[in-house]
């Protein structure tokens, strides 16, 4: 069943099945597409409260970076993979890194978190791809869509400022009786000439430097916002090939209309925000194409419809593939997003190493804190 189909049978006022729905763009589908399990997994993941990398996000890479080295692995940056090769049996045995100079590594077992999109059509050989039951997938269940993000500095810092540590979900819904889903799909349905004169139904806001207690030690005196909004790739298809930040007036045009709006969906939140903006940089589907490496700047790799969890699907994207010696990993094999894509690092792990990784860290947090399983036992 869909969110919308769910909600639909437990209520008729359209005001509370905006608020039982409110994070659907969570995970880039609007109610009525929306397998109603994926919303109810999200909503339990709310409840048990959310957390935040002391330092910010980067945090984690740089402390991951540090485990993997230490144990004798490598991190490279700026070195794109441009080709996973096979050998004549059609196994995968390695990667090639392009850049000036291209350099082959070789290994026994190849892991990509590139998504399925980018690994099956653009970094396996076609012959071989094609020839994988995954292949089919990567059009059935198509990408996730993609969104619009307006990254704004701000004077004074978040306590000054009155700035809460959490996130909110903005709506123009203009009454309480509008569907939530027709007024985004009019949104999406609009060319890009209308634009800059379209009204953006909802955004995602949250307030990073309020969120981080390093993060007054970084950047003494300002705070941070950033709101984001569901997007579609052709509005801005026509501009993927060009450089970054010279892409043209007509582009930054409608990046400027789109960040003025966004800023005051901010400021209609946030009134104390009222002329405190002092850096605005918009990021559009073709930025997010550029920088994560998704074909249509896709938010979360491919789409989390129902096609997604299909049994065909569950079958077929896990971390072992059919072309021997390659896994997958990330989100694209489990769920949207961080956790989904952690925890299927965990699985890919585990096959791997033919040992339950789960069971190995519950056994380490009972030995970590044994309080928590103390508290258990009493309640």
């Amino acid at each position: 069943m869909t969110l919308q189909q769910v909600v639909d049978s437990v209520t008729n006022n359209a005001e509370l099945k905006v608020v039982l729905c409110y994070f659907f763009a969570d995970y880039a589908l609007l109610p009525r597409e929306a397998p109603f399990i994926l919303h109810a997994l999200l909503a339990t993941h709310f409840m048990t409260n959310s957390f935040y990398p002391r330092g910010g996000t980067s945090e984690i890479a740089y402390h991951m970076s540090d485990v993997i080295q230490k144990h004798g692995g490598r991190v490279l940056v700026q070195a794109p993979v441009t080709n996973i090769i096979c050998n004549e049996d059609g196994r995968a045995v390695g990667v090639r890194i392009g850049g000036k100079t291209k350099v082959d590594v070789y290994a026994k077992y190849i892991i990509s978190d590139a998504g399925i999109d980018n690994t099956f059509k653009a970094l396996l050989p076609r012959e071989i791809a094609q020839k994988s039951n995954v292949y089919p997938l990567v059009d059935k269940i198509g990408p996730s869509r993609s969104y619009i993000t307006a990254f704004m500095g701000i004077e004074g810092t978040s306590k000054e400022l009155n700035l809460p540590a959490a996130n909110y979900w903005v709506y123009n819904t203009g009454n309480k009786d509008v569907d939530i889903n027709t007024l985004m799909e009019e949104f999406l349905a609009l060319n890009q000439d209308e634009l800059e004169d379209a009204n953006i139904p909802f955004g995602f806001l949250s307030v990073p430097s309020a969120k981080d207690p390093e993060y007054e030690k970084k950047f003494p005196g300002k705070a941070s916002v950033l709101l984001l909004t569901l997007a579609n790739w052709e509005w801005f298809e026509e501009w993927k090939e060009e450089k970054v930040r010279h892409r043209g007036e007509r582009y930054e045009s409608i990046k400027d209309v789109m960040g003025r709006r966004m800023w005051q969906m901010v400021v209609d939140t946030f009134p104390q925000l009222e002329g405190k903006c002092v850096y605005l940089e918009v990021g559009t589907p073709v930025t997010n194409s550029y920088y994560l490496g998704f074909p249509k700047g896709e938010m979360y790799g491919i789409c989390q419809g129902n096609a997604r969890y299909t049994a065909e699907a569950a079958s077929k994207l896990r971390p072992e593939t059919d072309i021997p010696g390659l896994y997958i990993t990330g989100q694209d094999g489990l769920t949207a997003g961080f956790m989904g894509g952690l925890m299927n690092g965990l699985i890919c792990s585990s096959q791997i190493l033919n040992r339950n990784l789960y069971s190995d860290l519950q056994n380490l947090k009972k030995r970590l804190y044994p309080q928590l399983e103390h508290m258990k036992k009493n309640l």
